[in-house]
């Protein structure tokens, strides 16, 4: 029989296993728990627009302020290796939830704010609750997952300042 090697991670409702050598953390592991509805995962064109929303949201933080240099950098790298498709193997959610999608914004944000600790020298085992709270601090839940496929229908028209540009 295989053993498994997992990490601890903790929130507000407790401590969770997660996989070792995955970036999402316990919301996204309760979510596959939860709900093992069909075993299909989204499609390269939803996590791709959900990575551009991220990068949008990223941009404005980083405009408004919001954002220390050095953490904005990073989370900008982690969401263009989410729009890239470097990061896919990490979106392991059923496309068919219940709610909103909360499930799957809250799997891209730690997956960007795992990857952004990593870029930043963090290992696994890096407290990257600060890193979290960094991703989208004015974004509500709801609204990134539900947006994905509206971006992915116009991203010719929305998204042509990251088709000329170079990832950080």
């Amino acid at each position: 029989m295989a053993s498994f090697r997992y990490r601890l991670e903790e929130d507000s409702l407790g401590k969770v296993k997660v996989p070792a050598g995955v970036y999402w953390g316990p919301e996204t592991q309760r979510a596959l728990e939860n709900f093992p509805i069909s075993g299909l995962v989204f499609p390269r064109e939803f996590i791709r627009a959900l990575g551009m929303i991220k990068m949008a949201a990223v941009e404005a933080n980083r405009k408004l302020g919001l954002l220390p240099r050095v953490e904005g950098e990073a989370i900008e790298k982690a969401a263009w290796e989410v729009m890239a498709g470097k990061l896919d193997n990490h979106f392991p959610l059923d496309i068919f939830q219940t709610g909103s999608g909360t499930s799957t914004h809250m799997n891209a944000n730690e997956i960007i704010a795992f990857r952004a600790t990593r870029i930043l020298g963090g290992g696994e085992k890096s407290i990257r609750t600060t890193m979290s709270i960094f991703v989208n601090p004015v974004m509500m839940l709801s609204p990134a997952a539900s947006m994905s496929p509206r971006w992915k229908g116009s991203e010719k028209n929305c998204c042509r300042l990251w088709t000329n540009s170079k990832p950080p």
